[in-house]
């Protein structure tokens, strides 16, 4: 496996976007979901980027030529997405020098990383890539992964994650990492009317320690 699926933490993250056309958007349709502070920088922007910015305070244009930009050495990934392959090469070389994370759109094999396609629901998120062979099939996948999140699922996925952060708590009691794991697999096949009983008597049980 080439490509390692990882979550990053992007609070207080600088990451650059280079280019205003269809490839950054569909990159800043996810980005702008994350705690980054996102440059992009073009010369021009579609409208559906320009819109994202007006919703989204941690994205910044910079209407302006690459060439003449003046560019910060401290980002921690770059999305590169011009329709100039030299100017892409150019710009990949030169933060990768710098030791940034950098993701050429139109040449895998140069970038350091590729995204995935990506659905967020509640507590849950689901990505899926095909090592960069076929976004397209990506979104198949994701669409029939959606189909299995519907309310009752995604509920049950909020109780056990609250059931596990209120045994975490009854530390007092001995209750090591290998108990909580035990419990929680014990768990996984009840319905949701049991998991609720379960937290209401742990939280009963809690507030009592207390």
């Amino acid at each position: 496996m080439r490509y390692y699926p990882i979550c990053i933490d992007t609070l207080n993250k600088k990451i650059l976007v280079v280019g205003g056309g269809n490839a950054s958007y569909l990159k800043l349709k996810d980005l702008a979901k994350t705690d980054a502070h996102i440059d992009v920088v073009s010369e021009k922007f579609l409208k559906e980027v320009d819109e994202l910015n007006n919703i989204n305070r941690n994205i910044i244009l910079i209407r302006e030529n690459i060439e003449n930009f003046e560019i910060s050495d401290d980002y921690h990934m770059v999305f590169i997405c011009t329709d100039n392959h030299e100017l892409n090469m150019e710009i990949c070389k030169y933060f990768k020098d710098k030791k940034s994370l950098v993701m050429v759109a139109d040449s895998r094999e140069k970038s350091d990383f590729i995204t995935s396609a990506i659905l967020h629901k509640d507590n849950i998120t689901v990505s899926v890539n095909t090592q960069g062979k076929s976004p397209t099939a990506a979104k198949l996948i994701l669409n029939e992964t959606g189909k299995i999140l519907n309310e009752e699922f995604t509920e049950k996925i909020s109780l056990l994650c609250e059931i596990r952060e209120q045994l975490k708590m009854k530390n007092n009691e001995g209750l090591n990492i290998g108990n909580i794991k035990s419990t929680m697999d014990s768990l996984i096949c009840k319905n949701n009317s049991d998991l609720k009983i379960f937290l209401n008597d742990i939280e009963d049980s809690v507030r009592q320690e207390n």
